[in-house]
């Protein structure tokens, strides 16, 4: 992949919906309502057999942005299912699962906050500058 970036409406955005397409019952549709599932482990290595056309790096922050927010980290309990594409059960998820997931969202809100803080700094500092 040439990009250092992705953009979510062009990369990422995508093959969410492709994703939910393809597997309903195991990807929920971006902005939805639907629940989600926890995701086999390695269930990576399965979409990238299922899907050769599309860049790794792209499929790689699809998933990770799948399982980067709140409805994922809600669906992350010891002992909930994991799924596979095929749609069966295939594993548990265990207490380091659930602390991993609430570490990885922790710290990316955390890091969301900061860039808003710091977009607001610039924005109220330009506008202290220019007398606007």
């Amino acid at each position: 992949m040439s990009k250092n970036k992705l953009d979510y409406k062009i990369d990422i955005y995508p093959v969410r919906i492709l994703l939910n397409e393809r597997w309903p019952r195991v990807f929920a549709a971006p902005k939805s309502k639907q629940p989600k599932h926890p995701l086999k482990i390695g269930i990576y290595t399965d979409l990238l057999k299922a899907f050769s056309e599309i860049d790794p790096v792209v499929l790689k922050a699809a998933l990770g942005d799948y399982t980067s927010g709140p409805k994922y980290v809600e669906a992350m309990k010891p002992g909930a299912k994991r799924i596979g594409l095929d749609g069966k059960f295939d594993g548990i998820v265990v207490d380091s699962d659930v602390a991993h997931h609430k570490h990885r969202f922790y710290q990316q809100n955390k890091r969301y906050e900061e860039r808003r803080r710091e977009k607001f700094l610039k924005e109220h500092d330009t506008k202290l500058e220019t007398g606007v």
